[in-house]
C-alpha cells in the first residue's frame, strides 16, 4: 500500500469516530526479509498474541488451508526468501472544545 493510499484509508476509517480534527502521518517502513516460508510462519506457531492464538485454535486441516492461502499471497523470491515492508502509521485526532 502506498503512503497516500494508506493515509486516505486511515482517514476514512477514523473520521466516523466523530473527531473534528484528524492528522494522519506519512508512515514509516522497514524492510523485513524472511529466509523462507518457515521463517515467516514460525511466530504464528507459538500461539502468543491474537493472530497466532487464532491460528493455533484451528483444526490441523483448517491450519493447512490457511498456510496455503498465506503462502500463495506472499512475494516469494526465486531463492525462497520473502522480502516484505513492515509499515507503522501514526494518527492524532481531537474534538474541538465548545465550552
Amino acid at each position: 500500500m502506498e503512503a497516500t493510499g494508506g493515509q486516505e484509508l486511515l482517514r476514512w476509517l477514523l473520521l466516523p469516530a466523530g473527531k473534528d480534527w484528524l492528522d494522519v502521518g506519512s508512515g514509516t517502513g522497514a524492510a523485513t526479509n524472511f529466509r523462507d516460508f518457515d521463517d515467516y510462519r514460525s511466530p504464528f506457531l507459538g500461539g502468543q498474541g491474537p493472530a497466532p492464538s487464532y491460528a493455533m485454535s484451528l483444526s490441523e486441516e483448517r491450519r493447512e488451508t490457511l498456510r496455503n492461502r498465506i503462502r500463495a499471497s506472499l512475494p516469494i523470491a526465486q531463492n525462497g526468501s520473502i522480502p516484505l515492508v513492515a509499515r507503522a502509521w501514526a494518527v492524532c485526532g481531537a474534538h474541538q472544545n465548545t465550552d
